[in-house]
């Protein structure tokens, strides 16, 4: 598989469908009949697009119970995430975004209800994931006589 993603034409190296594992250094040797000389090494950087770990889940959850809707990245840069809902930004004071880019609403009320966007982007790409959220009524016990 490598040797088919890899050629050398003319003096040029080629590495065609790059991966993280082809990073490096690189040295081109020149050789004659007189010798062989390097070239000085130059350094091969692979960046990667944002891909998802793991992607918020769809959730219904009764009025006053805490939600969170989970996001996973990887990428190189390491990605920027950021939240939507209903493709505006979020409300501020409203939801806490943790440190794992875990959005977290603590006590859901009917207008939370809607589509949660996870936006995760670097130099190389952008992806986006959503999930919705329905709030429902909890339930009244009858009045006791």
């Amino acid at each position: 598989d490598r040797e088919e993603r890899i050629s050398i034409r003319g003096g040029k190296l080629m590495i065609s469908n790059t991966r993280k594992s082809d990073a490096g250094m690189y040295t081109c040797v020149g050789t004659n009949m007189v010798g062989e000389r390097d070239s000085d090494p130059a350094e091969l950087t692979v960046f990667e697009r944002p891909t998802f770990l793991r992607r918020p889940i769809n959730q219904v959850v009764l009025e006053e119970e805490a939600v969170d809707f989970r996001c996973q990245v990887q990428g190189d840069p390491t990605p920027t995430v950021r939240w939507k809902k209903d493709d505006a930004d979020l409300p501020r004071g409203r939801y806490d975004i943790k440190d794992d880019y875990t959005l977290r609403i603590k006590k859901a009320m009917s207008t939370d209800e809607g589509t949660y966007t996870c936006i995760a982007e670097n130099r190389v790409g952008k992806v986006d994931a959503s999930a919705t959220l329905t709030v429902r009524a909890r339930p009244v016990a009858p009045p006791q006589f």
